[in-house]
């Protein structure tokens, strides 16, 4: 990696992030057309709701099933650490007790919406 390089000769720090925030987050309805098109780019079914999402700069880039751990990710963003947190953080939810679907936080008929299937 180029910043090692300057790193070790004594000139610059390693680069910024390249998001400012990161932030995990139960999907919202109005979330439904942003997790839509991650799907899309990603090459993947939609998650199953109840959803977590992790936003960077106001963009979303990942999605991932409380359910199944099911997850789609930005092709063109560096997402792959992100999945890692998002998982991470699903499983430690999914482990927290009661059921998820039960909770009526996520957003209902998400996948059925989305990918067209009805119920």
């Amino acid at each position: 990696m180029r910043w090692r390089h300057r790193r070790e000769r004594g000139g610059g720090a390693r680069p910024a992030a390249p998001f400012a925030e990161l932030r995990l987050r139960r999907a919202q309805p109005d979330d439904t057309a942003a997790i839509a098109r991650l799907a899309e780019l990603d090459g993947a079914p939609v998650p199953a709701s109840p959803v977590l999402v992790t936003e960077a700069g106001g963009e979303l880039w990942v999605a991932v099933s409380l359910v199944s751990l099911e997850h789609v990710a930005h092709p063109f963003r560096p997402s792959g650490e992100v999945v890692e947190l998002a998982l991470a953080r699903a499983r430690q939810m999914r482990a927290g007790g009661g059921p998820i679907r039960g909770r009526g936080t996520g957003v209902p008929g998400l996948r059925d919406t989305v990918a067209g299937e009805l119920p």
